[in-house]
């Protein structure tokens, strides 16, 4: 089959329409399985630091200095880093890791809210790249939490209640297992 020049040039041309008007169709496609992990968001990007840890670029905070990211599913195997810094620098996990472009001024609290249809696995290293900040992780389905070691944080909260803005929505249907290796 040959393809003319016109031809060519035309399917480029809507194959660039068709990114620029779906461009999160096309973003999903980053929605990836490496290392272990597994981390789908529609609401922030995902890179890599110098050694291939999966780094997620937060949405730049509230006025109260809150980061709410939205995830359709969430789970660690082999570290993830979560990037609140104004700066490029070394994280302790990853290497180097670039400054975060989706920021304006740090989050003091990074909620992470998880709409998977099962419980969030966290096996590995967790870390907040830049100013320390409060984890806050919400999967009405639940957490396994066996390995996991938490960086540069201020707290961390694992809940079974589902996000509403104020965390008083309550659920049943998820828990909390804390593995032998925490």
């Amino acid at each position: 089959m040959e393809f003319s020049k016109k031809k060519i040039v035309r399917l480029s041309l809507n194959l660039t329409l068709l990114g620029a008007l779906f461009p999160c169709v096309l973003f999903s496609a980053d929605l990836r399985q490496r290392n272990g992990n597994v981390i789908v968001s529609r609401t922030t990007d995902l890179t890599q630091s110098s050694n291939k840890t999966d780094v997620i670029n937060i949405k730049n905070p509230n006025q109260n200095g809150v980061s709410h990211n939205q995830f359709d599913e969430f789970s660690v195997q082999d570290g993830v880093i979560f990037n609140n810094s104004l700066k490029d620098g070394n994280s302790q996990i990853g290497g180097w890791v670039g400054k975060n472009p989706n920021l304006k001024q740090n989050a003091n609290t990074i909620i992470n809210e998880i709409s998977s249809k099962q419980a969030s696995n966290i096996n590995g290293a967790v870390e907040v790249f830049g100013k320390s900040a409060n984890l806050i992780f919400a999967n009405e389905n639940g957490f396994s939490v066996n390995g996991a070691a938490f960086l540069n944080t201020k707290g961390v909260t694992l809940s079974t209640g589902k996000f509403n803005g104020d965390f008083t929505e309550v659920t049943s249907n998820g828990r909390v297992a804390i593995g032998e290796k925490g």
